[in-house]
């Protein structure tokens, strides 16, 4: 019973190792860069300060670089600018101390 119980068990080890091989060959294929991206889809900050879907050539080139996955991602990038404008300020701040 314990040699069919081994069996098994190097019959399931063989079949994780193999899905593991079958991820790392399809991975082979996965695009290296974000040029080689076929499709840019998302949001991104208008100059407006809106969020917006983008609807222009979905190919990657140098007019899309600023597109987000996802709504939420472009929020919190929006976010980011006006935190860091509001850090930047402070830190002026601290530094002029009165006498």
């Amino acid at each position: 019973m314990s040699d069919l119980k081994e069996l098994q068990r190097k019959y399931d080890e063989m079949g994780r190792i193999l899905e593991k091989l079958e991820k790392l060959e399809a991975a082979k294929s996965w695009p290296k860069s974000w040029e080689e991206l076929s499709v840019i889809r998302g949001y991104y900050v208008s100059s407006m300060s809106n969020q917006l879907n983008f609807k222009g050539d979905p190919e990657p080139d140098h007019e899309n670089k600023n597109v987000w996955a996802t709504k939420e991602l472009a929020e919190a990038a929006l976010a980011m600018a006006q935190l860091s404008q509001l850090r930047d300020r402070y830190r002026a701040v601290g530094r002029y101390k009165e006498s």
